[in-house]
């Protein structure tokens, strides 16, 4: 049966409903005995019923008992999915914001699309997270964007170059060290925020994270929500941007 066939079985089986509730209502206000009355009706629903046609490929239902089957389970969730995403845990009260969400190993990120840097980073850490791992080298980790943002939007190692500014973590890198992949997604560029590297980033910055550090390892859970502030700059012509 081709296309036009098919749809013009459909089209007679719906004029023969629209016709028959005609047909029944004429018949109905008629004198006519209720015996006659269905009678013709049979007539009519057996002639009408000949212009249904099935569409191609229908598998008539069985007329007996059906065994159901059991479905098999895929192993795909066990290859993507090891273990149960952090997400909720990390994230346990609440979220600052829904901009443009990114779920790492260890850490939240939202990015800002139009300053290419971070609104926010939250952190949740246990002394089991910082422990030291022989395994994780630091040296491997380089400086990265995050492929998974729009190239338009992207952070990329040029935008520091010579810009007078480190490329300041907001999730710390010693923060991370229970795999290399969860040390290695702390240099994606949408963790970093352009930071005073001599007095601040290698310095007081660094002071606080290891603070933190030594919280966590005295603490059951230390949760971190780090951000960059942004401070007004004077323009030559004078007003403040």
């Amino acid at each position: 049966m081709n296309k036009t066939t098919f749809y013009a079985s459909i089209l007679a089986s719906s004029a023969g409903a629209a016709s028959l509730g005609f047909i029944s209502g004429n018949y109905c206000s008629s004198n006519e005995s209720k015996n006659d009355f269905w009678r013709r009706w049979r007539v009519f629903a057996d002639s009408a019923g000949t212009a249904v046609a099935l569409p191609p490929q229908v598998t008539p239902l069985p007329s007996g008992p059906v065994e159901m089957k059991q479905p098999q389970k895929s192993n795909m969730v066990n290859e993507f999915r090891k273990g149960p995403s952090r997400a909720a845990e990390i994230m346990r009260f609440g979220y600052p914001g829904f901009d443009n969400l990114r779920t790492y190993e260890d850490f939240i990120v939202s990015y800002d699309r139009r300053n290419r840097v971070a609104h926010w980073v939250i952190e949740h850490l246990t002394k089991d997270v910082i422990a030291y791992n022989p395994d994780v080298d630091r040296s491997k980790c380089i400086f990265k964007p995050d492929t998974s943002i729009h190239p338009y939007f992207q952070s990329q190692n040029e935008d520091y170059k010579r810009s007078g500014y480190d490329r300041g973590h907001l999730a710390a890198a010693a923060n991370h060290r229970s795999t290399q992949l969860t040390m290695e997604q702390t240099f994606f560029l949408t963790n970093m925020t352009p930071q005073v590297g001599k007095g601040f980033n290698r310095d007081k910055w660094n002071d606080l994270e290891k603070h933190v550090r030594n919280i966590a390892r005295e603490s059951l859970n230390v949760y971190v929500c780090s951000g960059p502030l942004y401070l007004p700059y004077q323009e030559e012509d004078g007003h403040f941007y």
